[in-house]
């Protein structure tokens, strides 16, 4: 889940980070997960799911939307979800990186959702999991 932090990559195929100048850019460092990377390895996931929830419209579904989105105001959260359940050994360190589209220098918050239930095609603002009170981004 991403809500309010700072730096810049390139951007990685699929969905685009649209959000408005209250939010930008992330990169979540360090982070343990369950799974595999030795220190000679790196493994690239993308997300099993994601999508965002919009306050202005608690009912709307955007799964299905090509473009994730964030903003402080409506509160629009952007979730995502990845599958690291075949990994062998604990990770070491995780690092996300997301890539935006706005020039606000003010950040976005990533957060852990201990909740995995949501799917893509059924999450609303209405029926969003919880969220962690802890921010994982730097």
């Amino acid at each position: 889940m991403f809500g309010p932090t700072n730096s810049a990559h390139a951007r990685p195929p699929g969905r685009r980070l649209i959000h408005a100048a209250a939010l930008s850019l992330a990169t979540l460092a360090p982070a343990v997960l369950p799974g595999v990377a030795s220190a000679q390895s790196a493994t690239t996931f993308t997300p099993a799911a994601d999508a965002h929830v919009s306050s202005a419209h608690p009912e709307t579904n955007y799964g299905a939307s090509s473009s994730l989105k964030l903003d402080g105001n409506p509160a629009t959260t952007a979730y995502l979800r990845f599958d690291v359940a075949n990994l062998s050994t604990t990770v070491s360190k995780a690092t996300l990186r997301v890539y935006t589209e706005s020039n606000s220098s003010n950040g976005i918050d990533a957060r852990q959702v201990a909740d995995a239930s949501w799917t893509e095609g059924a999450i609303t603002y209405a029926n969003a999991p919880a969220v962690s009170s802890t921010s994982l981004s730097k």
